[in-house]
């Protein structure tokens, strides 16, 4: 028996199918925006209110601060995209004007710092709210939150 000329083609079609189901299945998830140290200890803290022994009051304060604190990161990671996409438009240039260059590599560093400072204030602010006997208790949820894989050095 000979196969048939269309059972490749319906194989590459099964193929093309799955592919494209797949690739409108992972366009469906949404993971959120990532957010910083500060913001994640507020959610750290707002998911463990039981055991932390929040009262209302303390945890709606940490609830806010997520919030605003959750609007203020993702203004400023939007403006660092931005920046980012300036100096790589610099780059592509055969041969970009150093000063300019050099001036967006400062605006693109001072920003990142402006970031990481703005994750610490928020993760003091949300420490602030807490008794003593909390932060101690939420130190040792830290110590159990699963930290991100870092590459191994050669």
């Amino acid at each position: 028996m000979f196969p048939s000329r269309s059972t490749p083609l319906s194989i590459l079609g099964a193929f093309a199918a799955a592919l494209l189901l797949s690739a409108v299945a992972a366009a469906q998830v949404t993971l959120g925006p990532r957010v910083g140290p500060g913001v994640a200890e507020a959610r750290l803290v707002e998911r463990n209110a039981k055991r932390l022994e929040l009262d209302e009051k303390t945890l709606a304060a940490v609830q806010a601060l997520a919030t605003e604190a959750g609007a203020r990161e993702e203004k400023l990671n939007k403006q660092m995209r931005d920046e980012r996409l300036m100096l790589r438009d610099l780059l592509n240039e055969e041969l970009p004007e150093e000063a300019a260059l050099m001036k967006q590599v400062k605006v693109v560093s001072d920003l990142g710092v402006e970031i990481q400072k703005q994750q610490m204030e928020t993760t003091l602010r949300v420490r602030k709210l807490l008794t003593a006997e909390q932060r101690k208790e939420l130190m040792e949820l830290r110590k159990n939150v699963r930290q991100p894989r870092r590459r191994r050095q050669p």
